[in-house]
């Protein structure tokens, strides 16, 4: 995307929705969590996700193909909602656009995820979510402070992808490698772990992943 797209605007907008607060949180929590390599593969001559914070990735986002947007904070107004563009195909049976609601950018997923808590999603979702990774060059992953919803959203992908089978250590591994207060409270803890059980359901059944 080049400089002044839709999406440079929707984050330069994001102060004004979320307050001067917003921008003084996130400078003294996370001003370091600048894009992270955390996976990799060789699919469709491959593919790599990466993840920070909000302000942290700011100045790099013309560099992805895609962008998955979890600080849950539209530029539309008040609406709160998932908000898939028609770029991925794959994934819009999860988009909740009203129909008056414009497209935010071609490139951008944005998820409707409260801070500190978690999505309403589908599982499959993140199966889904996964498949269309693998078909980008470069995915870029984050929330506001890169620690809860990034973590979060983080482990469920590598659950996703087979390279972690257990939640907890899924968890622990990301602390290890990328930082130590990822994936934030019981909530988030609990999401990670029953989708691993339910990912090993499936596979349990034969219905692999």
């Amino acid at each position: 995307m080049s400089k002044g797209s839709v999406f440079d605007w929707h984050l330069d907008n994001f102060d004004n929705i979320m307050g001067s607060s917003a921008l003084n949180y996130d400078v003294k929590k996370s001003h370091g969590h600048k894009p992270t390599r955390i996976m990799e593969g060789d699919h469709n001559g491959g593919w790599a996700l990466y993840i920070g914070s909000r302000y942290g990735v700011r100045d790099s986002t013309d560099e992805y193909d895609t962008i998955v947007n979890l600080t849950g904070n539209s530029i539309f107004g008040e609406y709160k909602c998932h908000i898939i563009p028609k770029h991925f195909p794959k994934l819009m049976k999860y988009n909740e656009v009203p129909p008056d609601i414009p497209q935010a950018a071609e490139r951008e997923i944005l998820l409707n995820w409260p801070n500190y808590g978690v999505p309403h999603l589908q599982f499959q979702f993140w199966v889904d979510l996964f498949d269309q990774i693998k078909y980008s060059k470069k995915t870029l992953l984050f929330c506001l402070g890169g620690h809860g919803r990034t973590g979060t959203a983080t482990c469920l992908l590598m659950l996703a992808s087979g390279v972690q089978s257990d939640g907890d250590e899924a968890i622990l591994w990301l602390r290890k490698h990328y930082c130590s207060e990822v994936v934030e409270g019981s909530q988030q803890r609990e999401l990670v772990n029953r989708f691993a059980k339910w990912l090993k359901k499936g596979a349990d059944n034969g219905k692999g992943r």
